[in-house]
């Protein structure tokens, strides 16, 4: 191989497989992410867990009017959204119910579920 074969070659690498690489770990990450965060919030009605909310590059702002007990079928919603990630762009997984802070860090006597950051530490062991 001479250099301007070994230029090539690596050109190629950045500009291909480099993307498809982070791409790949972008949903990966985020998948496993959203089901943690849906399975470990609490469930009385279903609607903290069924408003759970990916979006790519755009982050929702608003609660939805759904529940999802079991949790699946928010899973499957937004295995959609992250199936369409694109290289170095930016995955928002929100939940705008209105207590769901009260859910995270709990308040007076109600102890908090901490489902956001044990995904964010289960997430640093997993992709270290």
């Amino acid at each position: 191989m001479d250099v301007n074969q070994f230029n090539l070659s690596l050109r190629n690498f950045a500009a291909v497989d480099v993307p498809k690489k982070i791409q790949e770990i972008h949903q990966k990450v985020a998948m496993e992410a959203l089901k943690s965060l849906v399975m470990k919030t609490r469930v009385k009605t279903g609607r903290a867990r069924g408003n759970w909310q990916v979006e790519n590059n755009n982050r929702p702002d608003a609660a939805l009017l759904i529940t999802d007990p079991d949790g699946g079928t928010t899973i499957s919603r937004g295995a959609t959204v992250v199936a369409e990630v694109r290289p170095f762009s930016v995955t928002y997984i929100t939940n705008n119910v209105r207590y769901i802070v009260f859910l995270e860090d709990g308040r007076g006597s109600f102890a908090g579920d901490h489902m956001m950051a044990r995904t964010i530490e289960e997430a640093k062991r997993m992709f270290r």
